[in-house]
């Protein structure tokens, strides 16, 4: 039985420049909140995890738009629906939100607790996950996604890019 819970929250904007201009300088900027996207600037975003305090290695590179974050909940991934979750509780407070999941699935009950900080150009989401089984429960795990903004997405490269590990792959394909 293993942890419930998907923290490959890869999340990325990569807007053009005519579509940067549409949108409007005021809506790329500013912290996170509980009722908009998590990445307020469009392109591309390097992200790294640990795990209880040890880097977990390689670095994701994402390209990421405000159109791509309203056709995929990338935030969803934290706790996802399809591992027994319920939809996460979000509490706002400067500069992000709190939240809170519960996720039931093969006798075992897992509570997802965090938060989410950040501003228009990098993003923390810290994470404790505590898991209750009959029995042993194991310890709780701590995870840390730190999130930075580095540019426009490179050509070739469109919403919803990931590159991880030598792979492209794309969220909305996933």
């Amino acid at each position: 039985m293993g942890v419930i819970i998907c923290l490959s929250l890869v999340v990325t904007p990569c807007l053009t420049a005519e579509a940067r201009d549409v949108v409007g300088a005021s809506s790329l900027a500013g912290p996170p909140d509980a009722t908009r996207q998590i990445f307020t600037t469009p392109g591309l975003w390097e992200i790294t995890a640990t795990v209880d305090g040890q880097a977990v290695p390689g670095t994701s590179r994402a390209c990421i738009d405000l159109e791509l974050q309203k056709k995929h909940d990338i935030f969803a991934q934290v706790a996802p629906a399809n591992a027994g979750c319920d939809k996460p509780r979000r509490t706002p407070v400067a500069g992000g939100f709190n939240y809170q999941a519960v996720c039931k699935m093969e006798g075992a009950t897992s509570t997802v607790a965090g938060e989410l900080r950040g501003d228009a150009r990098h993003v923390v989401i810290r994470a404790k996950v505590n898991v209750a089984v009959a029995g042993a429960s194991p310890p709780p795990v701590s995870y840390v996604l730190e999130s930075r903004w580095v540019g426009e997405c490179p050509s070739g490269m469109k919403p919803g890019d990931v590159d991880e590990d030598g792979q492209r792959r794309n969220m909305l394909q996933d």
